[in-house]
């Protein structure tokens, strides 16, 4: 019996290689170029995934970047999280602080409460008149009948002085140690003299309320109506 000779093995499938060449230009980042590769491996991924094909994705860099692969997906940042760039910051210089800051704004807040509410000496009644002085010492205002009255630096400090020691005798020579402690060449008798006018015209009607003791010094001497605070 003649026999059926023997069929040839069939020769495997030859497979086809597409080969996209991608070339960035010099200084590209490590993971810049990851980003690239993740990108174009999950575009092939989709393209072939119906025709149980294989994506390869290699990137060489001369430099110190080298992935094959997977391990690309592993150098990669995560997906949807951009790091936030690193703003340096101001140092702030010690013992100052920001007029924008809690504190301060909650401070100027009770600050301006309080002259609001004692409006008038202790000794007065609880219902604060709109015709009255107000001696702020911290926060270095003066209001007559709510109205800020505009003291210089040194005019503030000597009644700042004065109402510190209210109903108390303050000799020239204190006050020049004390107002003019920083610039004793700058003042002597006559300065404080000249200064203690200027106060009492600003004061309007309540210039009395500083006195002069002959031979001694001043005196303030707040009435009813009169708010010293700090």
């Amino acid at each position: 019996m003649g026999g059926t000779a023997p069929r040839p093995q069939a020769a495997a499938e030859d497979t086809v290689t597409i080969t996209v060449s991608v070339t960035l230009p010099a200084g590209t980042g490590d993971v810049e170029a990851a980003l690239i590769a993740d990108e174009l491996r999950t575009h092939a991924q989709r393209q072939v995934a119906a025709r149980d094909g294989r994506t390869t994705i290699s990137v060489s860099n001369p430099h110190t970047f080298a992935t094959t692969g997977r391990s690309a997906a592993r150098a990669l940042p995560p997906r949807g999280r951009a790091a936030a760039p690193v703003s340096p910051l101001r140092p702030r210089r010690t013992g100052v602080v920001s007029p924008n800051a809690p504190a301060r704004r909650d401070a100027e807040i009770a600050r301006r409460r309080t002259l609001q509410a004692t409006a008038v000496s202790p000794s007065s009644p609880s219902t604060a008149p709109d015709d009255s002085l107000v001696i702020d010492l911290f926060g270095r205002r003066v209001r007559i009948d709510g109205q800020d009255v505009d003291f210089t630096y040194k005019e503030f400090e000597l009644l700042s002085q004065l109402a510190q020691n209210a109903r108390r005798t303050v000799g020239r020579t204190e006050l020049m140690e004390t107002v003019w402690a920083e610039s004793p060449d700058e003042t002597g008798e006559r300065t404080v003299d000249v200064h203690v006018r200027r106060v009492r015209t600003k004061l309007g009607r309540y210039r009395r309320l500083i006195s002069t003791v002959r031979g001694a010094g001043y005196r303030l001497d707040p009435g009813s109506d009169v708010a010293i605070l700090g």
